[in-house]
């Protein structure tokens, strides 16, 4: 038996990850001299996709072995690179490296209008709005002038970050011995909008508006399908089991159309590398350990 400490936390599976505010909030300005943007919306998936190889390659050190790793909206990103380097590694990856894998939590992956049953809420106790009016709302939200939706952005983001993340997680976040927990939660996703004070409203809506009615991103079943045609590693899918913002049948939808199954974590919700950062850290380090096997 293996008497080594486990690791505590994800900052142990990854060597460094100093483009991760370049990947959402001022990627134009960090990326810029690193890597041109070749015609590219830089807060596009695209752009994400095509500047990972060259940032994997600045890492200290050769890497034997890749992982992809994606929660929620980051899913189809994860996959997308999972995907580019199943089919040419050569181009995607550092001299040397191979896939090992790639795994989601909480993947929204699949569309609203080619899966409606995946989000199907008929069951739902009525207190959350519908997905569908959801999605309505927020795609007005990003077709307004800046002017107005800078503002509108704001007020949701700054509104009550504590009462979002309640909304998010499982109902246990909000006993009274979970109030500290959820306190520094919110300052961590209030942090980048008080570093980034000018300009996090206008990026933060600008990633959301570069996909938005892009025909051209490969996406939803598509993806699934394409990701299952060069599937020669393994892929995980886990969700949590009282997921309100991707639906537990939706990640079950994925992991069935990936041929894989479901991993489901118990008193969790939309965010378990918050809820239950030892929990989500063991699933994916188990993750590797069986993709090796």
């Amino acid at each position: 038996m293996d008497d080594s400490p486990r690791p505590s936390g994800l900052q142990t599976l990854v060597p460094s990850v100093p483009s991760v505010l370049a990947a959402g909030l001022r990627r134009p300005e960090t990326l810029a001299i690193r890597r041109p943007w070749k015609g590219l919306n830089p807060y596009s998936s695209e752009f994400a996709v095509s500047t990972l190889p060259p940032l994997l390659r600045q890492l200290d050190g050769g890497i034997e072995t890749i992982y992809f790793v994606g929660h929620s909206a980051g899913c189809p990103i994860s996959l997308r690179c999972y995907v580019e380097a199943m089919k040419d590694p050569l181009k995607f990856l550092p001299e040397g490296s191979t896939v090992g894998g790639c795994l989601m939590a909480s993947p929204a992956l699949l569309e609203l209008n080619e899966d409606p049953d995946a989000y199907d809420q008929s069951e739902d106790d009525g207190s959350r709005i519908p997905l569908p009016l959801r999605l309505a709302a927020f795609r007005t939200l990003l077709s307004l002038p800046d002017a107005f939706s800078i503002k509108l952005a704001r007020r949701l983001v700054e509104r009550d970050v504590r009462e979002a993340l309640l909304a998010q997680t499982h109902p246990r976040m909000a006993e009274a011995d979970m109030t500290g927990r959820v306190q520094e939660l919110a300052e961590k996703y209030l942090s980048p909008t008080r570093e980034f004070a000018d300009n996090w409203d206008t990026a933060l809506l600008n990633v959301y508006r570069a996909d938005v009615g892009n025909k051209e991103v490969l996406k939803g079943r598509k993806l699934l399908s394409e990701a299952k045609t060069v599937k020669r590693s393994r892929i995980g899918v886990l969700t949590g089991d009282t997921d309100g913002v991707v639906p537990v049948r939706a990640s079950r939808r994925v992991a069935e159309l990936l041929g894989v199954p479901l991993q489901v974590i118990e008193r969790c919700g939309h965010i378990p590398m918050d809820e239950v950062p030892e929990e989500f850290a063991s699933r994916v380090l188990d993750f590797i350990a069986n993709a090796r096997a």
